[in-house]
């Protein structure tokens, strides 16, 4: 029970990010925006040491009232595959924030009121957006520097 990922991705992804898009949302809605996000994420994983393999599993969580949801199906899985995985997530979860139409709509139209503009919230976005990427990529090139046993990677590949 320890790899599913609402005990250990979800948490991990929900303290990074400050969303009033989840606010809105039920526990159940919460989850599958997540676990879609991480599997594109996963899907997107470059060269894991271990596999990434996952199932479902459907039996109801007794805490949360929503089933138990997707899970590694290797134990190996740890922090070291979880940050490059969450990395990817919060560029995702950007990409998905930039998508909102919500953000292009004007709430008033009296030129005398002054608000911010949804033009400059955008560019933040795409800014951010662009930010997460690289740490995302710096993430997982991190990641495939080193081998399992925490050796240089370097040299090994041509190496019988």
């Amino acid at each position: 029970m320890s790899n599913y990922w609402e005990n250990n991705l979800f948490p991990q992804f929900l303290q990074t990010i400050d969303s009033c898009t989840l606010s809105d949302l039920t526990t159940y809605q919460i989850q599958s925006e997540l676990e879609g996000l991480a599997m594109r994420a996963i899907q997107d994983f470059m060269f894991p040491q271990y596999s990434l393999a996952y199932t479902l599993d459907e039996t109801q969580n007794p805490e949360t009232g929503v089933m138990y949801g997707y899970y590694f199906n290797s134990d190996d899985v740890g922090q070291k595959e979880y940050n490059v995985i969450l990395a990817r997530m919060k560029q995702y979860w950007v990409e998905f924030q930039i998508s909102q139409e919500r953000l292009f709509a004007n709430a008033y139209y009296d030129k005398e009121i002054r608000l911010h503009s949804p033009g400059n919230t955008i560019d933040k976005l795409l800014k951010m957006f662009t930010t997460f990427e690289k740490l995302a990529d710096k993430a997982e090139y991190k990641y495939n520097r080193t081998t399992l046993t925490g050796d240089s990677g370097i040299g090994e590949i041509n190496d019988d």
